[in-house]
């Protein structure tokens, strides 16, 4: 059909062409927006500061060789405390471990030479006596150059002390009743606050070496993001199961991977 220059046809093709060509400029902007957005970074990796690096380490547990998981919920440790007793294992049996259920892993960097110096250290607060139930389990987590702030509220003054798990002691000093006092971690690894007054451990720690620390569990993974960059060592503990240690190059812009893994496979055999 020919549209005459008055015919209706002719009336209602007039409105269509600004219609269709906003519609097409709306899709190309579109178009352009989406474009940008693939180039200039959805990507889902770490982000980092011009000139820095950042390093994306996966957790693993890895069962003893011949361990067969427990059949009962009850039997291994299913939470974040990762030590329900089974009431049908005998007693002084060591309680069995799920390794797909392993919390509290620590995950640091450390450089392969020098250290890193703490440059926002942070507070620990704990009062005495407190009760809070203590166990390895559940340690609470700083790095070395961290504060320990301990409130005594005790009615007299008493003498606080840090007992390490080799057995050596380093003293925090005396608080006052009703005083607080301050200390500043100086060594790292698993560790108890202990007291004159208490027959007891006020608290269970696990100090880091190294203020880039992350806590994890098995089969997850954690990133550290605007890192100088350099060599550095991936270590990690746990209250239970060896960690590893493996060795990490950071390289400016880029995204180092690496694995830890939580296990006894990698111990030396006993004769």
């Amino acid at each position: 059909m020919k549209a005459t220059p008055n015919s209706p046809l002719k009336k209602n093709l007039v409105p269509l062409v600004p219609l269709v060509d906003k519609n097409l400029r709306g899709c190309s902007w579109m178009f352009f927006l989406a474009a940008a957005l693939l180039f200039t970074g959805c990507s889902s990796g770490p982000k980092m500061a011009p000139g820095k690096s950042a390093a994306e380490i996966s957790v693993k547990a890895e069962p003893k060789k011949g361990y067969h998981p427990p059949t009962d919920a009850a039997s291994y440790a299913a939470s974040s405390a990762d030590q329900p007793v089974s009431p049908s294992a005998p007693a002084g049996q060591m309680t069995l471990l799920d390794y797909n259920a392993l919390y509290g892993i620590v995950v640091w960097l450390e450089p392969t030479s020098g250290q890193v110096q703490n440059s926002n250290p942070q507070s620990l607060a704990l009062a005495s006596p407190n009760s809070k139930p203590v166990d390895d389990a559940s340690p609470r987590i700083a790095s070395v150059g961290d504060r320990l702030v301990i409130l005594n509220r005790a009615t007299k003054t008493d003498t606080f002390y840090l007992r390490f798990d080799d057995g050596s002691v380093a003293d925090i000093g005396s608080i006052g009743a009703g005083k607080t006092g301050a200390y500043t971690f100086k060594r790292p690894g698993a560790q108890s606050v202990i007291s004159d007054s208490l027959d007891h451990p006020i608290d269970r720690l696990f100090v880091a070496p190294s203020s880039m620390y992350k806590i994890a569990h098995c089969n997850s993974t954690v990133n550290f993001t605007d890192v100088n960059p350099g060599e550095y060592r991936v270590r990690s503990w746990h209250y239970r199961l060896p960690g590893s240690s493996t060795n990490l190059t950071l390289v400016p812009g880029k995204v180092a991977k690496s694995t830890v893994v939580i296990g006894v496979n990698a111990l030396p055999k006993v004769p």
